[in-house]
C-alpha cells in the first residue's frame, strides 16, 4: 500500500509567455541602434546604482566573468534579478533574453543528454548580454552592428520558442523544467553555434570601433583576468568568531598547528580534537584556521563544514565542500556540478579536483558524531581537522592523531572569568576559583557566568553571590545529562532582562525545531533572525529542556511567530522555487517547519495563516501554488477553501484562461483526496474544456488534466472510462513531446497501475519496463522519477508472486530515493511501506516491522503526526503485527489510523472504510464477532455513498462481512453477501480477475461448512483456473485455492484426489514462499489431518512437527497458529494412544490461546473440546465434564445457542451421563 501521492501542480501557461516575448521583440523591431544603445546604457546605469546583482548572490565579479559551467545557474538567476531593471528601460534589444534564460534555468535543472549544450547556450546568452551592456555603458556601440542586433533578436526568439516547446511540468515537481533528448541536443547545439557567430560579429565590430584588437576586446569583456593567488588562505566564513573572553591554550594550539604544517604530513591525514561539549574544541579549531602558519601552508583553501548531531547526509556535506571549493580564487577556474547524484559522485569530483590541481587544502569538520563523515572526507585527499565529543570517532579513524581537549587549567579559567567580568585587576582568588569549579572549568560556561560579576568583579561578595546562585540551580539539573553546564546556562539566562531572555528563548525554540525537522542544527528559521546568528547545540539542548519543563506559554508564542513568518507569501515563494526536496530546502522543508510549529503548539493552523496572507490576492497562480503546499500538509479542505475563494472572484479572461483551468484541476485534486470523487469529476471535465480552448486539444497540459481525471475515474472503479483517458493522454504526449519524454513515462506508469487493478499484469509490466527505460535515458538512472516507476513495477511483480524480482526493484527504488531525496523524504517512507508489505507476504515479519517503524518516523517528522500518509503506514504495520498474533498492539495502531483518517479525511472517506474493514478482520481473528460486524456495516455504507454500490471496494467489504457472518453461523446471510460480492466483481473487474477467484474460494468454504460439497467444488475449480490464467500455475494464491479444494475433497472422502492437491499446494509454497513460510506450515498441518483420517498416523506426525517448528521460527512460540498445529498433533498422538504426550500439547495449546486470544475465543473452546475428548477416553469424566461446560459457555457467548459448534459440544456434554445439561432446551 503506497501513501496517497499528491499529483504535481500543473505548470503555468507557456502560451502566454510566448505572447509576452513576441510582443517585447516586436516592440524593438523598428527602433534605431542609437535608441537601443541609450536604453541599454540606461539599464546599465540603473543596475550600477544598486548593489551589483552578483554581490547580492554572494558572487564575485570574476565568478560571473569566468562564465564557468558551474556558475550557470547562479548567473541566470542573477540576470533574472536584473531583468526588472532591463525591462523598465523601454524597447531594449535584450527583452527576449530573459525569457530564454528563465527557460534555460529549468533546462539546467532537468536536462540529461543535452546538459552540456544547455550550459554552453546559457553562457552565450549571458556573454552577449554582458557584452552589449558594457559596450552601451562605455558609449562604444557601433552603427555597423545594427543588422547583427536584428539577427540576434531573431535568434533569441527562435531559442525562446525552442524553450517553450519543451518546457513542461515534470512529474512530482512544481517548477518548470525542460528535458531534452539526443535529438534536441543537436537543436540546442545549432542555436549555440549561431549565437557564437553573432557574438564574434559583435566583438569584431566593437574592436573596430575602439581601435583595439579582437583578442584584446575579448579579454576585456569576456575573460577578466583572475586574481593572483594570495600568500595566505582566506579564513573560512563558517569559522566562529573568537569571543572577547577567548583565552588561547597555547600548548594545545601548537600541538595541532605543528601536526598540520609538518612538511611530510601525508594527504588525507586526520587530526581530531576530542573533548566534552562546551570544552572549547570549536574555538581551538577556529584559532587554528586563523594561524598564519596554517593559512600559508594551506593557501589553496581552508574550508569549514559544520556537521552537527544530525549531520548524517554525507552527500550533502560533500556537496557543500565542492561548492565552497569552486568559489576559491584560482589561476585555473574550477567547475562544480549543479547537483550530485550521491556521495560517490561527490567523492569522485572532489578527488579528481584534488588530484588534477595538486591541491593542498584543509577541511575542518566541526562537531562530528558519525565516523562515516570523517572517512568520507579523508578519502578525498584533503587534510582534515575534526572536532568531536565521540571517542568512537577517533578510534575508528585509521590515519591520524588526536588531541584531548580537557578542562582548562585554573590559570586559564580565571583569565576567562576576568575577561568576561571586565575586571581591571586580579580577581579574588578563592571565590573566583570556586565559581570556576562550579562551571566545570568549561570555557562555554565560564564565559557566560563571568558576566554576572561584572558590576563588582574585584569584590569577593560578587563571586560568592554567583556561587550561591549556581548551587541553587544545581539541584534543578542534578539528574540531567550535562547538568552542571545547564545549571550555569540557566543562571546566566535568568540574569538577563526579561525581554532579552524571552527573545533568546523564542529564537532558540525555533532553532531547535528547525534542527529536529530539517537537520539544521544551529540556524533559527523565523522573522527578524540576524544573518549569521548561531546557537551552540548545547544551548539548544538546554532551552529545549526548559520548554519541556513548563514553557507552555513560551511554546505557544514561538509557534505563533513561526506560523506568521512561514505564511508570508515571500517566504513561500523562496521554498517553492527550490522544488520538493528537504535536502535542497524545497517545499518539504517548509512542510517540516510547519510541523515544527504544530509540535510546539497544536493550535497552529496553516489554513488560517495562508488564508489571511492571500487576502486581496487575485493571482490564481500563487493561490494554486499555496493550495499545493496545503495538499502536502494533508490539509485538503484548506486547499479546497482558498481555491474556491479565488476562483469565485475570477473571470475566465482569455489571458488567464489556462491558469484558471490549472486551478480547477488542483481543486479537483483536493476534492479527490477528500473522497469527493463525484464533485472532482465535473471540475476536471470543465478544466479540460478550458485548457483545450486556451491551448489547443493536443497540448501537453491537456494531457496532464486528462490523466488526473483518469485517476479519479479509476478511484471510482470506472476502469474502462479511465483507460480511454489514459490512452488519449499517452497519445498526446507521444505526439507533442516525443517517445522519450518523462511526462510520457509518468502516464505509462499511471496506466500500468490501472491495468494492475484490473488484474491485467501481463499488460501492465511492459508499460512499466518502457517507462523506466524512458526515464533512465532522459533523466539518468538515479532520478527519483525512475524510483517511482521501479516501485510501481515492484508492486505488479509482487502481485504476480515474483517476490525476488520485486524485492530487487524495491531495494533499488529505496536506494535511489535515499540518495536523491534524502533519508527523511515522504516518498522514501512510502517505498519502505511497500517493501514491508512484500516482506509480510513472504512471512518475514521481523524484517518488515523495522521498515514500517522507520516509515512512520519519517512521515511524522516530514508531514506531521496526523497526516493521512502516517495513517496508511500505521495501518500496514497493524496488519504485520496482526499476522504475528500481536493483537493488542495491532488494535492500538488500527484505532490511531482510524482516528487520523476520520479527523483529516472526514467520516465518509473510502480510505476510512478500508481501515474499518481491516480492523474488523482483526476483531474477527480475536473472536470478537459482535464488535467486528458493525464496523463492516459502516464501511459498506461509506463505500456505497462515496464510490457507488458496484465498486470493487464495496465487494471487498461485503466479502469480509460474509466471513464474519459465517463465523457466527449465519450461513444464509453470509451466502447472500458472497453472491453480491461475486456479482460486483464479475461485472466490475471481469470474469478472470484474481479478486473474483478469491471470493469464489471464500464462498466455497461457506458451502463446505454447510456440507454442500457438490456446490463448493465447481467454484474452486473455477477459482483455480482464473488464478492460473491471471497469475501463473505456481502463484502462492493458486496454492490457497488448491488447498481449499483439497479440504472439500477430503470432506467427501476422496482422499487420493485430496492428497494430490495437498502435495501440489505444498510444492508451490515451498518453491515460491520458501521452506519457512507460515502458509506452508498451515498446508502441512492440513495434509497431516488428511493422513490422520486415512489412519497414516506415522506419516502425519512428522509433518506436524515440521509445521510447529516453522511457525515457532516465523511467528514466535506463542502465536495462535502454533497452538492450532499443536492441537492437530495432539489429536494424532491421541489416536496413537500416546495420551500423556497428547495432553501436554493440549495444555500448551490452551495456554497459548488463553493468553493470545483471550478466555472467550471460539478457537479456545475447540481446544477445550478436544482435550475433553482425550480425558473422556482416559476415563477422567469429571475433568472432561468441566472442560466441556467451559467450552459450552464460551460458544454460547461468542457464537450463540443455535450455532452448530455449540450444539456439538452440548451433545458431547449430555452424552456423559445421559442427563440434560442445565440451560439447554
Amino acid at each position: 500500500m503506497s501513501s496517497p501521492a499528491v499529483p504535481a501542480a500543473p505548470s503555468a501557461s507557456v502560451g502566454q509567455q510566448g505572447s509576452a516575448m513576441s510582443a517585447g521583440a516586436a516592440a524593438g523591431g523598428g527602433t534605431p541602434v542609437r535608441s537601443q544603445r541609450e536604453a541599454l546604457a540606461e539599464a546599465a546605469r540603473r543596475m550600477e546604482a544598486e548593489t551589483p546583482w552578483f554581490e547580492k548572490l554572494g558572487l564575485r565579479y570574476q565568478d560571473v566573468a569566468d562564465g564557468g559551467g558551474d556558475l550557470t545557474v547562479e548567473t541566470i538567476l542573477a540576470f533574472n534579478v536584473a531583468s526588472g531593471l532591463i525591462n523598465a528601460a523601454n524597447e531594449t534589444v535584450l527583452a527576449p533574453v530573459f525569457v530564454v534564460l528563465k527557460g534555460l534555468l529549468g533546462a539546467v535543472q532537468g536536462a540529461a543528454a543535452a546538459r552540456e549544450e544547455i550550459v554552453e547556450l546559457a553562457r552565450y546568452c549571458v556573454a552577449m548580454s554582458r557584452c552589449l551592456l558594457d559596450a552601451a555603458k562605455a558609449d562604444v556601440m557601433p552603427e555597423t552592428i545594427k543588422s547583427t542586433l536584428e539577427e540576434f533578436k531573431g535568434e533569441m526568439e527562435a531559442v525562446g520558442r525552442f524553450v517553450q516547446t519543451y518546457g513542461t511540468r515534470s512529474s512530482g515537481c512544481c517548477w518548470r523544467r525542460m528535458v531534452l533528448n539526443a535529438h534536441d541536443r543537436d537543436t540546442a547545439a545549432g542555436h549555440k553555434r549561431k549565437l557564437k557567430d553573432l557574438l564574434d560579429a559583435v566583438l569584431a565590430g566593437l574592436a573596430a570601433q575602439t581601435n583595439q584588437g579582437l583578442n584584446q576586446i575579448k579579454g576585456m569583456i569576456l575573460a577578466r583576468d583572475p586574481p593572483s593567488l594570495g600568500a595566505l588562505a582566506e579564513i573560512p566564513r563558517e569559522a566562529p568568531v573568537l569571543p572577547t573572553t577567548y583565552v588561547q591554550r597555547t600548548a594545545m594550539l601548537e600541538e595541532v598547528v605543528d601536526d598540520l604544517t609538518h612538511p611530510h604530513r601525508s594527504a588525507s591525514a586526520t587530526h581530531c580534537l576530542l573533548g566534552m561539549g562546551g570544552g572549547g574544541k570549536t574555538l581551538i579549531a577556529s584559532s587554528v584556521v586563523r594561524d598564519d602558519r596554517v593559512r600559508a601552508r594551506f593557501k589553496r583553501g581552508i574550508f569549514w563544514v559544520p556537521v552537527g548531531r544530525e549531520g548524517k547526509d554525507v552527500a550533502l556535506l560533500l556537496e557543500h565542500l565542492a561548492v565552497e571549493l569552486s568559489r576559491v580564487p584560482t589561476d585555473t577556474p574550477r567547475s562544480c556540478p549543479n547537483r550530485f547524484s550521491g556521495a560517490e559522485e561527490a567523492l569522485r569530483h572532489l578527488s579528481s579536483v584534488c588530484a588534477e590541481d595538486g591541491l593542498r587544502c584543509l577541511v575542518v569538520l566541526d562537531n562530528v558524531w558519525n565516523v562515516e563523515v570523517v572517512n568520507a572526507f579523508a578519502s578525498t585527499g584533503f587534510h582534515v581537522l575534526v572536532t568531536t565529543r565521540q571517542r568512537a570517532v577517533i578510534s575508528a579513524v585509521h590515519a591520524g592523531v588526536w588531541t584531548e581537549v580537557g578542562d582548562m587549567s585554573e590559570e586559564d579559567a580565571l583569565e576567562v572569568l576576568s575577561k568576561a567580568s571586565q575586571a581591571d585587576g586580579p580577581l579574588p582568588a578563592e571565590e573566583a576559583r570556586q565559581v570556576a569549579l562550579d562551571c566545570g572549568m568549561l570555557p562555554l560556561a565560564l564565559g557566560m557566568i563571568g558576566a554576572l560579576a561584572k558590576d563588582q568583579p574585584l569584590d569577593p561578595l560578587s563571586w560568592r553571590a554567583v556561587h550561591k546562585k549556581l548551587q541553587e540551580k544545581r539541584a534543578m539539573f542534578r539528574d540531567v545529562e550535562n547538568g552542571k553546564l545547564f545549571s550555569t546556562m540557566d543562571t546566566s539566562v535568568c540574569n538577563l532582562p526579561s525581554n532579552q531572555r524571552e527573545q533568546l528563548q523564542l529564537m532558540a525554540v525555533m532553532a531547535f525545531w528547525s534542527r529536529r525537522n530539517l537537520g539544521n542544527a544551529r540556524k533559527p528559521v523565523g522573522p527578524d533572525m540576524p544573518d549569521g546568528y548561531r546557537l551552540h547545540d548545547l544551548v539548544l539542548d538546554y532551552l529545549q529542556l526548559i520548554v519541556t519543563m513548563g514553557g507552555g506559554r513560551l511554546a505557544g508564542e514561538a509557534s505563533s511567530r513561526q506560523a506568521r513568518y512561514l505564511a508570508r507569501l515571500g517566504v513561500f515563494r523562496q521554498y517553492n522555487a527550490r522544488g520538493h526536496n528537504v535536502s535542497t530546502g524545497g517545499l518539504y522543508s517548509l512542510v517540516a517547519l510547519w510541523n515544527s510549529a504544530k509540535n510546539l503548539d497544536g493550535s497552529v493552523n496553516a489554513d488560517a495563516c495562508y488564508s489571511k496572507s492571500l487576502e486581496g490576492v487575485k493571482d490564481i497562480g500563487i493561490t494554486r501554488e499555496v493550495a499545493w503546499l496545503l495538499l502536502l500538509l494533508g490539509s485538503y479542505s484548506g486547499a479546497e477553501a482558498i481555491l474556491r475563494k479565488v476562483l469565485e472572484g475570477a473571470d475566465e479572461r482569455a489571458d488567464e484562461l489556462a491558469e484558471f483551468g490549472f486551478a480547477l484541476g488542483t481543486l479537483a485534486t483536493a476534492l479527490q483526496h477528500q473522497g469527493k470523487l463525484d464533485e472532482a469529476n465535473p471540475l476536471l471535465v470543465r478544466a479540460i474544456e478550458i485548457q483545450k480552448r486556451a491551448l489547443g486539444p493536443d497540448h501537453p497540459s491537456v494531457a496532464i488534466s486528462l490523466g488526473t481525471r483518469a485517476n479519479v475515474l479509476k478511484a471510482q472503479g470506472k476502469y474502462d472510462e479511465a483507460d480511454r483517458l489514459y490512452l488519449r493522454c499517452i497519445e498526446i504526449e507521444e505526439k507533442r513531446l516525443g517517445p522519450d519524454h518523462p511526462e510520457l513515462a509518468a502516464s505509462l506508469n499511471n496506466r500500468a497501475g490501472l491495468l494492475k487493478a484490473q488484474g491485467k499484469f501481463d499488460e501492465a509490466d511492459p508499460l512499466l519496463v518502457r517507462a523506466v527505460e524512458i526515464q533512465e535515458r532522459a533523466l539518468g538512472p538515479d532520478h527519483p522519477s525512475v524510483a517511482n516507476s521501479l516501485g510501481t513495477r515492484a508492486i505488479v511483480l509482487e502481485a504476480q508472486g515474483k517476490y525476488d524480482e520485486a524485492d530487487r526493484l524495491y531495494l533499488r527504488c529505496i536506494e535511489i530515493q535515499e540518495r536523491g531525496l534524502g533519508p527523511d523524504h515522504p516518498d522514501l517512507a512510502a517505498s519502505l511501506n511497500n517493501r514491508a508489505g512484500l516482506l509480510k507476504a513472504q512471512g518475514k515479519f521481523d524484517e518488515a516491522d523495522p521498515l514500517l517503524v522507520r516509515a512512520i518516523e519519517i512521515q511524522e517528522r516530514a508531514l506531521g503526526p496526523d497526516h493521512p500518509s502516517v495513517a496508511i503506514s500505521l495501518g500496514t504495520r497493524a496488519i504485520v503485527l496482526e499476522a504475528q498474533g500481536k493483537y493488542d498492539e495491532a488494535d492500538r495502531l488500527y484505532l490511531r489510523c482510524i482516528e487520523i483518517k476520520e479527523k483529516r479525511l472526514g467520516p465518509d472517506h473510502p480510505e476510512l472504510a478500508a481501515s474499518l474493514s481491516n480492523r474488523a478482520g482483526l476483531l474477527k481473528a480475536q473472536g470478537k464477532l459482535d464488535e467486528a460486524d458493525p464496523l463492516l456495516v459502516r464501511a459498506i455504507e461509506i463505500q456505497k455513498r462515496a464510490l457507488g454500490p458496484d465498486h470493487p471496494s464495496v465487494a471487498n467489504s461485503l466479502g469480509t462481512r460474509a466471513i464474519v457472518l459465517e463465523a457466527q453461523g449465519k450461513y444464509d446471510e453470509a451466502d447472500r453477501l458472497y453472491l453480491r460480492c461475486v456479482e460486483i466483481e464479475e461485472r466490475g473487474l471481469g470474469p478472470d480477475h484474481p479478486e473474483l477467484a478469491a471470493s469464489l474460494n471464500n464462498r466455497a468454504g461457506l458451502l463446505q461448512a454447510q456440507g454442500k460439497f457438490d456446490e463448493a467444488d465447481p467454484l474452486l475449480v473455477r477459482a483455480v483456473e482464473i488464478k492460473e490464467r491471471a497469475l501463473g500455475p505456481d502463484h502462492p494464491s493458486v496454492a490457497i485455492s488448491v488447498g481449499t479444494r483439497a479440504s472439500v475433497l477430503e470432506a467427501q472422502g476422496k482422499y487420493d484426489e485430496a492428497d494430490r492437491l495437498y502435495l501440489r499446494c505444498i510444492e508451490i509454497q515451498e518453491k515460491r514462499l520458501g521452506p519457512d513460510h507460515p502458509d506452508l506450515a498451515a498446508s502441512l498441518n492440513n495434509r497431516a489431518g488428511l493422513l490422520k483420517a486415512q489412519g497414516k498416523l506415522d506419516e502425519a506426525d512428522p509433518l506436524l512437527v515440521r509445521a510447529v517448528e516453522i511457525q515457532e521460527r516465523a511467528l514466535g512460540p506463542d502465536h495462535p497458529s502454533v497452538a492450532n498445529s499443536l492441537g492437530t498433533r495432539a489429536i494424532v498422538l491421541q489416536a496413537q494412544g500416546k495420551y500423556d504426550e497428547a495432553d501436554r500439547l493440549y495444555l500448551r495449546c490452551i495456554e497459548i490461546q488463553e493468553r493470545g486470544l483471550g478466555p472467550d475465543h471460539p478457537d479456545l473452546a475447540a481446544s477445550l473440546n478436544s482435550r475433553a475428548e482425550l480425558l473422556q477416553a482416559q476415563g477422567k469424566i469429571n475433568e472432561a465434564r468441566s472442560l466441556w461446560q467451559r467450552a459450552l459457555d464460551i460458544l454460547r457467548g461468542s457464537l450463540g445457542e443455535g450455532h452448530q459448534y455449540t450444539k456439538m459440544v452440548l451433545k458431547s456434554l449430555e452424552g456423559l451421563d445421559g442427563e440434560q445439561v442445565e440451560g439447554s432446551e
